[in-house]
């Protein structure tokens, strides 16, 4: 007679543990198995995300349509004994997460009337309309403030007294801006400094 042993199902950890922006690929995480001959109805994967199995692989691929913390199990089918493939999948919302939102300030620009890079341009900023923004100069004087900033500061002093102090000096202004309620509390306030040239 034959006496066939086969051996317990087994699962590797995953391949990796992604965080990533909601509405964009996953890639592919992958759990190697061994024992196996398929997989079972997979729980906690995100909306858009699906698992495969072939040749002793589980491959997890999709778009993720929802955001959230997802904590995933796939059960294994056929082979001895029980055993499933389990990992974390982050995905990030454009709303709170800065990073998903294409957002950059620069650090210069130039207020000079040539019609190229004459206001303080923050890439993204129309996507936090609550947003407050704050300069002040060397000293910690406010030379700008306003709430809802639109891209349209072009260097001038707020709160200068005569129209003769309204164009900033050349020089090193500190910016303070915060993104609005919406967003995450580490990512809601962005300090830096912006450099004002008046060359042409």
């Amino acid at each position: 007679g034959t006496i066939t042993i086969t051996p317990d199902n087994t699962t590797s950890a995953a391949s990796t543990t992604p965080t990533l922006c909601i509405n964009t690929s996953l890639g592919t995480i992958t759990h190697t198995t061994t024992g196996a001959t398929g997989i079972g109805v997979a729980t906690g994967l995100p909306t858009g995300v699906s698992a495969i199995f072939s040749s002793d692989m589980i491959s997890i691929i999709g778009t993720p349509t929802i955001s959230g913390t997802f904590n995933y199990s796939i059960p294994l089918t056929g082979g001895c004994g029980s055993a499933s493939a389990t990992g974390t999948i982050i995905v990030l919302d454009f709303t709170k997460n800065v990073n998903c939102r294409g957002f950059f300030i620069p650090e210069a620009f130039s207020p000079n009337d040539d019609g190229v890079n004459d206001f303080f341009e923050i890439i993204g900023i129309e996507n936090y309309p609550n947003n407050e923004l704050i300069v002040v100069n060397r000293w910690g004087n406010k030379v700008y403030e306003t709430k809802g900033y639109k891209n349209n500061w072009d260097g001038t002093n707020q709160f200068g007294l005569s129209f003769a102090d309204k164009e900033l000096p050349v020089g090193t202004y500190f910016y303070i801006l915060d993104l609005g309620p919406e967003v995450s509390e580490d990512e809601r306030y962005k300090k830096g400094y912006v450099y004002i040239s008046r060359k042409k």
